[in-house]
């Protein structure tokens, strides 16, 4: 039997740890949801300064090579004049649509430049995302933090801050009551849950799995000249367990849920410029 192992990079990492003082630090979302943020960040500042196009579709214009010219895998042969055997070449072009212009102007607590100096995220390698997240995040993580439950062991230990109330718990106390005991402490002292203080904001909730299928999808259409039926059957996008490839009906849903994706991408990159992140909506 193959020995499991595991990977630093699935590690799940939450929201709270015991940091160096033996007190417990909070980040107001969890690690990889941060991670998400930045991949898409990073993504956009690539982008910034070009065009991208929402509600057009991608279409191949053709013209003519001769007979052992490079050519786009899986085209045919035609008689040209006289004989001659020509082979089409086609070029992906976008038809129709919006062309939006990539300008960040929300996330002003981020180093932008930072990240510029960066490589392509969409030429890194899955490890080389991690490795460059993880050396970010060393240096940005203090964006994330929040206040979180802390012990004090002495008088001089409490802080001066609103945002904390200070109550004393007996140890006997089973988990169920203590929570039960302190929600009552709460309603009869009128302490009432105070929005937390940070500087950066998420639109909504992560959906770890849409955002990976949505970036793979959108990687590639744009690195690789491959058909949204060939990158459905690359990704295997999957729906109740069974793939979308299998007859004609489901390999028409997996056309449309990889130009669904690839579509949504853009909207993301164009909201997220604006400030709001994981927006999918049509700008």
């Amino acid at each position: 039997m193959r020995k499991k192992t595991s990977s630093r990079y699935n590690k799940k990492r939450t929201k709270s740890r015991v940091g160096s003082d033996n007190q417990l630090e909070g980040l107001t979302y969890h690690y990889r949801d941060i991670q998400w943020f930045w991949q898409f960040l990073k993504l956009a500042v690539d982008y910034e300064g070009k065009k991208l196009n929402v509600g057009g579709r991608l279409v191949w214009k053709g013209g003519f090579l001769r007979k052992g010219s490079k050519v786009r895998k899986g085209r045919s042969l035609h008689k040209g004049a006289g004989g001659t055997s020509h082979q089409t070449t086609q070029k992906r072009v976008m038809s129709g649509g919006k062309d939006y212009q990539i300008k960040i102007s929300g996330w002003s607590a981020v180093n932008l430049k930072e990240l510029k100096r960066l490589i392509p995220i969409l030429s890194m390698t899955k490890s080389e995302i991690f490795k460059n997240y993880d050396n970010w995040f060393k240096n940005n993580g203090h964006l994330f933090q929040a206040k979180a439950v802390r012990i004090v062991n002495s008088k001089k230990d409490l802080i001066d801050d609103r945002d904390y109330f200070t109550i004393q718990i007996p140890r006997h106390l089973e988990p169920y009551n203590i929570e039960k005991q302190i929600e009552k402490i709460r309603q009869v002292h009128k302490v009432h849950r105070i929005p937390p203080q940070k500087s950066i904001n998420f639109y909504k909730g992560i959906v770890q799995k849409n955002l990976q299928r949505m970036f793979e999808v959108f990687k590639l259409k744009e690195t690789t000249d491959k058909t949204s039926k060939e990158i459905a059957e690359s990704l295997k996008i999957t729906s109740k367990g069974k793939m979308y490839i299998s007859d004609t009906t489901q390999q028409e849903k997996g056309l449309r849920v990889v130009q669904d994706n690839y579509e949504r991408v853009k909207y993301l990159i164009i909201n997220l410029c604006k400030g709001d992140f994981p927006k999918t909506d049509k700008p």
